[in-house]
């Protein structure tokens, strides 16, 4: 098998069908995610909520994913680079798409915070207070979670190619000892944060349904973990098949299976449009179910 191959130039030139889909859920998650951030910020109630402030900085990411995820879509569909030496930078930032990526894996570790503040506030929450008034511990933490989600997107800098003037992706990888790294690389990525999610959720549900540990726990707290538990359910739904296609694609499961060239195009390109659903579904979870959000609107209204 070469180097690049003819899946190259299928996702280089996005099908219609996927440009007219994405730029629709682009916009619309573009708006509502704006929305949010613009009530957010009106708010200093909201603001001072540290689970308020995890989900409006989840969504200034999904805000950036989508924004991105259009420039994706439309740069590599009809703009090519001129040649020179700036065309390989060119090629490994932008037709790698490595900053939508970094936002992605952004998002990512954004549920694990999100996830950890629920974990604090149901299983110790006489801790939660002190936790939850640490404004620099709250800064620390989203900046690491954007550290990390580009840190965890590395190989999509190295995915790409300057051949004959053109960026071409680069499938297989060219040496076994790069495929294995970048498959360790995904399979701690997503097996770490899966456990990490998985345990703490399991504990917060198992002490929310016993009466006794419920006592200590408020109603509000109690709605905001309720709302959590939707938001990550809806972005595990919508995030795994792009992450569990990726993992059969570079151990070369796929091509076994026999699911012909054209149909696993289609599959990456819906899983890639399953993501993009995500942007838009996480605000209006948030919208739609909080209290809170709704009281900032109708005094942001009446201004």
């Amino acid at each position: 098998m070469s180097n690049v191959t003819e899946e190259a130039a299928f996702l280089e030139n996005a099908p219609s069908w996927q440009i007219v889909l994405s730029s629709v859920e682009n916009l619309l998650s573009m708006t509502i995610n704006l929305f949010l951030l613009v009530v957010y910020f009106s708010s200093k109630i909201l603001q001072a909520s540290l689970s308020n402030t995890l989900c409006a900085s989840l969504a200034s990411v999904d805000f950036c994913t989508s924004f991105l995820f259009m420039f994706k879509t439309i740069f590599q569909s009809y703009v090519r680079p001129s040649p020179g030496i700036w065309m390989e930078l060119n090629c490994r930032l932008m037709h790698s798409t490595f900053f939508m990526w970094a936002f992605i894996g952004s998002s990512w570790f954004h549920i694990v915070l999100i996830t950890l503040d629920r974990f604090i506030a149901v299983v110790y929450p006489h801790r939660y207070k002190s936790f939850a008034n640490s404004k620099n511990l709250h800064k620390f933490l989203i900046v690491c979670a954007h550290v990390l989600g580009a840190v965890s997107m590395w190989y999509m800098l190295i995915l790409i190619e300057v051949k004959d003037n053109s960026c071409l992706y680069v499938v297989p990888f060219w040496s076994n000892f790069l495929k294995v790294s970048v498959l360790i690389s995904l399979l701690m990525f997503v097996v770490f944060i899966t456990v990490v999610i998985g345990t703490m959720y399991s504990v917060i549900i198992y002490r929310m349904i016993f009466k006794s540990s419920k006592k200590k726990i408020s109603k509000g707290q109690q709605r905001a973990t309720t709302i959590c538990i939707i938001l990550v359910a809806e972005f595990i739904l919508c995030s795994y098949p792009n992450a569990i296609y990726i993992l059969f694609y570079i151990m070369d499961l796929v091509y076994e299976f026999g699911w012909g060239l054209l149909l696993d195009s289609f599959i990456y390109l819906m899983s890639l449009q399953f993501i993009a659903a995500s942007s838009v579904i996480n605000p209006i979870i948030y919208i739609s179910c909080n209290s809170s959000f709704h009281q900032a609107v109708l005094k942001l209204i009446s201004k």
